[in-house]
C-alpha cells in the first residue's frame, strides 16, 4: 500500500497541482537556459533538475507526495542555477 492511497481526493488533487506547477516552472527555466554556455558544474546541475524532473513525473500517480518533492528540487534547482546563468 502506497501513501498516496490514504489521501482524500481533495489532498491527492492538491498535491498533483503542486507537483505540476513546480514541473512547469522549471521546464521554463530549462527552456530559458538552453544553448547558454555552461560550466561542467552547471551542466551537471542541469542533468540533477531533469533527472528529478523525470522522477516526478514517474511518482505524480502512485505517490503524490513523493512527485511533489521531487518537482519542488527541480524547480529549486533550476532557479538556482538560473540565477548564476544570467
Amino acid at each position: 500500500v502506497q501513501l498516496g492511497d490514504f489521501l482524500s481526493e481533495e489532498q491527492r488533487a492538491r498535491l498533483l497541482s503542486d507537483a505540476n506547477d513546480n514541473i512547469v516552472r522549471a521546464r521554463k527555466v530549462l527552456a530559458q537556459i538552453e544553448g547558454k554556455p555552461l560550466s561542467t558544474e552547471q551542466q551537471d546541475s542541469i542533468e540533477r533538475v531533469k533527472t528529478f524532473l523525470q522522477q516526478a513525473e514517474q511518482a505524480r500517480e502512485r505517490d503524490p507526495r513523493t512527485a511533489v518533492q521531487l518537482a519542488q528540487r527541480a524547480d529549486v534547482l533550476a532557479r538556482d542555477l538560473a540565477k548564476v546563468i544570467r
